[in-house]
């Protein structure tokens, strides 16, 4: 009752979500009447410390796993209609995307709302009056190939040591990583990899995480931060070469002062990664594209490759540290956002 309160409206909405996850969900996801995401309502004071200092991180979270919950309660229900066991439900990729799509821009609406109520400026965030030069646009693409390359074999190599530790998770992400198996499929989960998250995680995680906790902790520590919570919150074995993307991604929107350029190298890294599953996928007998890889098949098919998977690893990852160095900021350098206020106000 007192959160309901604390949102602006009267406590009796409070019960609504005391005793169950529904009620409260609708709860985080109804509008503050007091402020959006802010974590002390609006301040007087304008300046970018105090502004970024009120973004509630844990509020944004809530709010994301909040509208989750809300859109799959049509999924349940149409599951529980056509007979199926709730607890053993599958969504197809088509739903699934479908979905993923819907609640990914639901949720950009609410964090530009919640960025103007607490005074943040958007077009600071995204550089909209910073100038992408060719040579910048060039370096992107090649920083995407090379995070793209030391990836993919660095988890063919983790992927087959795991198999061999432990091939129930290894069985289970292939089973979870088959997300289309025809052409629909394929151009809705093209939109969400694409489209949809680069400009959501990189306006998150770049444009305001990274921000924040830099203008509190200094840019390093900041650069550091974010991009752990990038790569846990993933979920994924592959945190190592996710922790070094969320570097690199914030290493060159500090470069640019623009989050086109960490957008464009993340749509270019998952475009990579799409287009070859892609042929990988429809290169397959029709019959067989339903087929799960199994943990056998799969090392056979990397074991005689094995090493040259660890040398290209190993020359990506020298390239990357070359690239970093080329990234690495100046000293004394501020942050995106001071610098892109500061452009506009000339």
């Amino acid at each position: 009752m007192g959160y309901a309160k604390a949102k602006g409206y009267a406590a009796a909405w409070g019960w609504f979500g005391l005793f169950n996850w529904l009620g409260l969900s609708l709860l985080i996801v109804m509008p503050d009447r007091r402020g959006g995401l802010a974590a002390d309502g609006l301040a007087e004071d304008d300046a970018p410390e105090k502004v970024f200092s009120k973004i509630n991180l844990v509020g944004i979270l809530l709010k994301y796993f909040a509208l989750g919950t809300l859109y799959a309660i049509p999924v349940l229900i149409g599951a529980q209609l056509s007979g199926q066991n709730l607890a053993e439900i599958k969504v197809s990729n088509q739903i699934g995307n479908i979905i993923g799509i819907v609640l990914g821009s639901h949720f950009i609406v609410i964090l530009f709302k919640m960025a103007q109520a607490i005074n943040l400026d958007l077009s600071a965030i995204f550089g909209l009056k910073q100038k992408t030069s060719s040579r910048m646009i060039g370096f992107t693409i090649l920083s995407a190939a090379a995070l793209f390359t030391f990836s993919f074999s660095f988890n063919r190599v983790t992927l087959y040591g795991l198999s061999h530790v432990s091939p129930g998770y290894v069985e289970n992400y292939f089973e979870s990583t088959q997300t289309f198996t025809n052409i629909p499929e394929l151009i809705l989960f093209f939109c969400t990899t694409i489209i949809l998250a680069p400009l959501l995680e990189e306006f998150i995680f770049r444009g305001v995480i990274f921000q924040k906790w830099g203008l509190r902790w200094g840019v390093t520590r900041g650069l550091v931060a974010s991009s752990l919570l990038f790569s846990v919150i993933h979920i994924r074995f592959d945190i190592i070469p996710i922790f070094l993307g969320g570097l690199f991604l914030a290493l060159l929107y500090m470069r640019t002062s623009s989050l086109v350029a960490p957008m464009l190298c993340h749509a270019l890294y998952n475009a990579t990664a799409v287009g070859w599953k892609a042929i990988k996928f429809f290169g397959q007998p029709a019959a067989e594209r339903e087929t799960v890889m199994s943990v056998s098949d799969f090392q056979s098919t990397v074991s005689p490759w094995l090493d040259r998977y660890v040398v290209v690893a190993v020359m990506s990852l020298f390239l990357l540290l070359y690239l970093f160095y080329k990234l690495l900021p100046r000293q004394h350098e501020s942050m995106p956002y001071l610098r892109n206020q500061a452009l506009v106000a000339k």
